[in-house]
């Protein structure tokens, strides 16, 4: 069964990783992709920056009635908020259910974003963490989609020197 289940989570990463790489916006920046994200879903996703720290998870995602938010550290350098946003869409592409860390307290949450309404969906407040499974799973996601992003710059400088050098020709 091991290995029945274990082919199964590989082709499930397989189809997150390539969806998530169909998405990746001509512009390259973080933000851009979450929009083509929304977009894919139609469902309108936010990122709100916020002051995570302590034994706060470095992100989270928290759908409401109206759109989902996508909360990231502020202040993160530009590698950082592309890290923290490429895990949490990866648990979206893999059909995670959303789960709040335990330390994502409904009180903490409206002091961390008081913008955003908590009239979350009851199966997050009820979920309060994934699974170490889930975890890795986004993990492993969200680095081949930060590599992606990197593959994607070379591509368009080397596309870029590629005019240049034909130009000069």
């Amino acid at each position: 069964m091991r290995v029945i289940e274990g082919y199964r989570e590989g082709r499930e990463l397989r189809r997150a990783v390539r969806r998530g790489t169909q998405l990746l916006p001509a512009s390259g920046t973080a933000d851009d992709f979450v929009e083509a994200l929304a977009r894919s879903r139609s469902r309108e996703l936010r990122i709100l920056e916020t002051d995570l720290r302590g034994n706060s998870p470095s992100g989270a995602w928290i759908p409401t009635s109206q759109r989902d938010y996508f909360l990231v550290p502020a202040g993160a350098s530009p590698t950082r908020r592309r890290a923290v946003l490429c895990h949490e869409a990866a648990h979206v592409l893999l059909g995670h259910d959303p789960a709040l860390h335990a330390s994502l307290t409904p009180a903490l949450l409206q002091a961390l974003a008081p913008t955003l309404r908590l009239t979350t969906s009851s199966r997050l407040i009820r979920r309060t963490g994934y699974s170490d499974r889930q975890e890795a799973a986004a993990e492993r996601v969200a680095t081949l989609l930060a590599a992606s992003f990197d593959d994607h710059a070379r591509a368009r400088e080397w596309g870029r020197s590629s005019t240049l050098s034909a130009r000069l020709r």
